[in-house]
């Protein structure tokens, strides 16, 4: 058995960091995660992420998943770890999510990750029954499906408690 950890639980540490002590440790696989301080899609440029993928190839361990579920580069005050949620009542809103879940398909691509993990609908939002929020999920997760279709990744969902999809 192989088992990987994700970087998630390493927000005080740079990637580089995180990798040599995962290794340290014995685990054989990293799950990246798709936000600040690891690897934010949006803020990361081909040579940034070419030399990301030496540098996990370098540490000798796999990828085992790109975590897109959380973003922390947005602050959002309400919940700083994984807001905005797909069923953000305000479109522009969620459109920062379907972005950065389109970013890190690629960027799964480009680090040779074999797929990336995403929210599983957000939370109940004032006035929204769970139909609509289940619509707009999909209304906003469809051209994320596109992507990955086209881009070769599977884009999973992570259910969680309290969350739309809370589990299998």
């Amino acid at each position: 058995m192989k088992l990987a950890f994700s970087s998630n639980a390493y927000l005080n540490h740079p990637l580089d960091e995180t990798l040599a002590r995962l290794a340290g440790f014995g685990y054989r696989g990293v799950e990246v995660l798709a936000d600040v301080p690891h690897a934010w899609p949006a803020g990361l440029l081909p040579a940034q992420r070419r030399a990301m993928r030496a540098m996990i190839e370098q540490s000798g361990l796999a990828i085992s998943n790109i975590n897109a579920f959380m973003m922390n580069a947005v602050a959002d005050p309400r919940q700083p770890y994984w807001h905005p949620a797909w069923t953000e009542p305000y479109a522009p809103y969620r459109a920062i999510r379907r972005e950065h879940t389109i970013r890190a398909l690629e960027l799964a691509r480009d680090l040779g990750a074999p797929n990336i993990t995403t929210e599983p609908g957000g939370p109940a939002f004032a006035g929204q029954s769970r139909e609509q929020a289940l619509d707009i999920f999909y209304e906003e997760l469809m051209p994320c499906v596109d992507a990955a279709a086209r881009l070769e990744v599977p884009l999973l969902i992570e259910p969680e408690p309290d969350l739309l999809i809370e589990r299998c």
